[in-house]
């Protein structure tokens, strides 16, 4: 509702989003993993994040985006993705949002093969500020990365 119609339509319900807000949104596949990940960094790069911090948000994105499709990969539909970046004054949320198979990243149990699960599962382990949303038909996953490259205990 922000990006179509602006905040001065919606004054109640959008009076304190004062951030910008970047949505990518594609159909996955192996080939675009990489360049989302790319947009990702090259978004909180302009945006005045550390490289460093960048390189991580981007890596995340890329686990999440290869695990994804790992889920999926004897499913007959594509798998529909959305990266929304919502900059605030010290921090970027991600909230990623797929159409594939349901499964809660956060989840310390939750059993995923293959390299980038391995990868995807010790990243969150180590990350603090990050929620799976309970919804119907997609998946929702929400990461918060601090500026200074902290994360904020919960």
């Amino acid at each position: 509702m922000y990006q179509r119609f602006g905040k001065d339509s919606f004054p109640f319900l959008l009076q304190n989003i004062e951030s910008e807000i970047i949505v990518i949104d594609v159909d996955l596949t192996n080939e675009i993993v990489s360049e989302l990940s790319e947009n990702v960094g090259r978004s909180l790069m302009s945006h005045g994040y550390h490289k460093t911090a960048a390189n991580r948000t981007a890596l995340f994105v890329e686990e999440i985006a290869l695990t994804a499709l790992d889920k999926n990969k004897h499913g007959k539909k594509s798998v529909l993705v959305e990266i929304s970046l919502f900059f605030e004054d010290d921090s970027v949320l991600i909230i990623e949002r797929d159409s594939g198979e349901l499964f809660d990243l956060t989840d310390p149990d939750l059993h995923i093969e293959g390299i980038s699960g391995f990868i995807l599962s010790g990243l969150m382990d180590a990350h603090k500020e990050k929620a799976y949303l309970v919804t119907t038909g997609y998946n929702r996953n929400m990461i918060r990365f601090r500026r200074s490259g902290e994360q904020e205990e919960n």
